[in-house]
């Protein structure tokens, strides 16, 4: 069931027409964002004879993130040249869990500037769809109402989640593909109120984004751990070690994410290791904690991309396999290293 909406700006005129009740999208509730009011009244209208519910504008960048926080919604229309912001930036931001209550709310983005890159960085932020304007508003109201009969699986691996697209890395290819929750599809399907299965899938679907999100800053330290031992790199020693502390600071700030469990150990203790080695630097000491800080994290990286269940527990065989790398080396799982005072 959709919860109270803050309020539209609908025109009165936008409510004249009868609503379609065989319509997908019966029940509705959507949230869309253009500076422009005009340009989106045709869609309003379109959508409302299609039985749409609710339809919220906004016409800022703050205002449509304030909006998703504040209410829930079924799908979302976003155009990129809303100001006071990166609408792209917006869009991986939803995907990422970190705006919003719905990681997977269906997302279509509109553009006068259909140009292939634009239209690439969108999809590649997760979008489902990508219109190029002027808009017909009947195709707008058919293609949402594909999203909640037909939507694409959605794939979460290497930095990514989103829909499953037709041109995607070999990585991507490979990840496990899961359906995502959608209400608009639980609205198509006669009720829009979650059975107690729908709530279990919501559930595995957000552990899976977790545990992406968790792969995103493990691969991170990896690298930053990679630069660091790196013979001839680019980057002065200070600040191979400087983005090696910021990786081992991003680990430890998406620990607060992560359920109680080993992998919340292991985590910590990487991101302890991390510290170690940046802080050691070119000392036998430091060399050593960035060569583990490598081979930890790759464990882990390659578990959690392999999770078909999104699980946020390690194999016992996993931590048993970190515990004989460290040996003598003894990191804190519980709480993070103090960093030295500069």
């Amino acid at each position: 069931m959709t919860e109270a909406m803050p309020q539209p700006n609908d025109h009165a005129s936008d409510d004249a027409t009868s609503p379609d009740e065989r319509s997908p999208l019966t029940g509705a509730a959507i949230l869309i964002g253009a500076a422009d009011d005009a340009s989106t009244a045709p869609t309003k209208a379109s959508l409302r004879r299609r039985g749409v519910k609710e339809i919220a504008w906004r016409r800022t960048i703050a205002g449509f993130e304030t909006a998703l926080n504040e209410g829930r919604f079924d799908l979302a229309v976003i155009d990129l040249s809303l100001p006071g912001g990166d609408p792209i930036d917006l869009l991986r931001r939803i995907r990422l869990g970190q705006v919003g209550f719905d990681p997977f709310l269906p997302l279509i983005v509109t553009t006068w500037r259909a140009k292939n890159a634009l239209i690439s960085n969108a999809l590649d932020a997760g979008a489902d769809d990508v219109f190029a304007k002027p808009i017909n508003a009947a195709k707008v109201a058919t293609r949402m109402q594909r999203i909640a009969v037909a939507r694409k699986p959605f794939v979460a691996a290497n930095g990514y989640i989103g829909p499953v697209r037709a041109r995607m890395s070999s990585v991507l290819q490979s990840a496990p593909k899961f359906e995502p929750p959608n209400s608009l599809k639980a609205l198509a399907q006669g009720g829009g109120v979650m059975t107690p299965e729908g709530m279990a899938a919501l559930e595995q679907a957000k552990r899976r984004l977790t545990a992406m999100r968790v792969n995103v800053c493990v691969q991170d330290l990896a690298d930053a751990a990679r630069g660091a031992l790196g013979a001839e790199p680019p980057m002065s020693d200070a600040d191979k070690r400087k983005t090696l502390s910021a990786a081992a600071d991003g680990l430890e700030a998406i620990v607060a994410i992560v359920p109680a469990g080993n992998l919340k150990d292991e985590l910590v203790r990487l991101a302890n290791l991390g510290h170690f080695a940046a802080d050691d630097g070119e000392t036998a000491n430091g060399e050593r904690s960035a060569k583990l800080s490598v081979q930890i994290a790759e464990a882990i990286s390659l578990t959690l991309s392999t999770r078909k269940e999104g699980s946020l527990d390690l194999p016992a065989q996993i931590v048993t396999s970190i515990n004989n790398l460290l040996g003598d080396l003894h990191l804190d799982s519980k709480a993070p290293k103090p960093k030295k005072k500069k």
